[in-house]
């Protein structure tokens, strides 16, 4: 193989990657936007926590935040996150969203390395 075929091979599979990569980044954000799983259950808890008959104490945009960053892998678990439907749904949230991290970080990984082997190719004089 050449290093001007490698240099072609190396350009399609860091755009594959990028691809992937932006695929994943549109799988967190759906998964934390408004109306999803995630948000709704966060809202039940919240509302859970913080209402009686309607009547909300001010704790109730807290405990959503810290729902919602604990999702996001940003927190504890909320306290009273007990084993009720919306609290199952806010674990699977959270899960969901450490994997999609976890494997774009991996993409990442992977597309910092194809970029410098680029940029090494550039440098012997290599153009793709």
């Amino acid at each position: 193989m050449t290093k001007g075929q490698l240099c072609s091979e190396t350009k399609a599979n860091l755009q594959k990657l990028q691809s992937l990569a932006d695929d994943v980044r549109k799988k967190l954000n759906d998964l934390v936007a408004k109306g999803s799983s995630a948000d709704v259950n966060c809202w039940s808890y919240a509302k859970r926590e913080a209402c009686f008959w309607e009547i909300c104490s001010p704790a109730l945009g807290g405990n959503y935040d810290a729902c919602m960053k604990y999702v996001k892998g940003e927190g504890p678990s909320p306290a009273n996150l007990f084993n009720f439907n919306d609290s199952r749904a806010v674990d699977a949230a959270a899960q969901e969203y450490k994997k999609l991290k976890d494997e774009l970080a991996t993409y990442e990984t992977q597309i910092e390395a194809l970029r410098k082997q680029l940029t090494q190719l550039a440098s012997e004089g290599v153009v793709c």
